[in-house]
């Protein structure tokens, strides 16, 4: 039956992307690409809250809010029940309507693109999450965020330090000509499906360094980066979101949340699949992502 699960996962995956081919076998290290989620994945905790207060009216959001804890019971339910793909599907409709009600009453109206800048500064990330994508990078991994944010110019802030070494694909607000945001949003990552789609389109990209044998690699912390993760030659946990750990355990066959430090057998070989990390320090050292040597300062 578990395996069943599994199948009807994989059918609602390859029904949103282009088919899923096999990776070459075996893998190789570094990997050829590193598609990681944003929010509680690179960050300690979501972003949206702080987004959403700088808006003309962020008690406003408040009504949003409700409306989608409201409704994802819906999706907390299914998963109860063992019925994954359709608690994967009713998530991306929850998500959609959810974001119908926010530009319908133009919730995200007033917010300047200056101010989304120098606040996203603040934003708090895992410990280790910048040296490890900064050492993917300078390793010649392919590293893109792949997020169900509002603010490309949010995660870019946050992520400074990398500047143009990170490609970012998520939903965007919509700006008039003095950089104020209007209360539209250019839907773009919205779901399961949405993210399945960008890591597909990824991936086609690293199709030369995959016929290598490198590995493609995605990093998530919930549901929405569960279709991805199933999607990538090596999917990985990081936290411990309570319904991903569920949805999760729907999947059945063996070992499903190895350790990660078991991702790498004899002779360094990378074993595709899904694992859970403690943290991007394990990330970074189970993936070879060697960080960069940094010059000292003089006095």
């Amino acid at each position: 039956m578990q395996g069943v699960k599994r199948r009807g996962v994989v059918c609602y995956i390859a029904a949103t992307t282009s088919a899923i081919s096999p990776a070459p076998r075996p893998l190789k290290l570094p990997p050829a690409l590193l598609v990681t989620d944003f929010d509680s994945t690179v960050t300690l905790k979501d972003t949206l809250t702080s987004l959403v207060s700088l808006s003309a009216q962020p008690e406003r959001f408040d009504e949003a809010s409700r409306y989608y804890t409201a409704r994802f019971t819906e999706v907390e339910e299914l998963i109860a029940a063992g019925r994954l793909e359709d608690a994967l599907s009713r998530s991306e409709e929850v998500e959609n309507s959810a974001i119908d009600l926010v530009i319908r009453e133009r919730m995200l109206f007033g917010i300047s693109a200056a101010t989304i800048k120098e606040a996203s500064k603040a934003t708090l990330l895992r410990p280790g999450a910048m040296d490890a994508l900064r050492a993917a990078a300078a390793s010649g991994v392919g590293v893109h965020v792949c997020s169900a944010n509002w603010s490309p110019m949010w995660i870019h802030g946050a992520l400074l330090e990398l500047g143009d070494t990170i490609s970012v694909h998520t939903n965007e607000l919509e700006m008039d000509e003095s950089g104020i945001s209007t209360g539209g949003l250019r839907r773009a990552v919205v779901g399961p499906a949405d993210k399945a789609r960008c890591f597909a389109r990824l991936r086609e990209r690293s199709d030369a360094a995959r016929r290598e044998g490198r590995a493609c690699v995605f990093v998530g912390d919930a549901l929405p980066d569960l279709t991805a993760m199933l999607a990538a030659d090596v999917g990985i946990l990081i936290g411990d979101n309570r319904l991903m750990r569920a949805a999760l355990a729907l999947l059945g066959g063996p070992a499903p949340l190895r350790e990660l430090t078991h991702a790498v057998g004899q002779g360094g070989a990378l074993h595709a699949g899904l694992y859970v990390a403690s943290g991007w320090d394990d990330i970074a050292r189970v993936l070879q992502l060697h960080r960069p040597a940094v010059a000292s300062k003089g006095l």
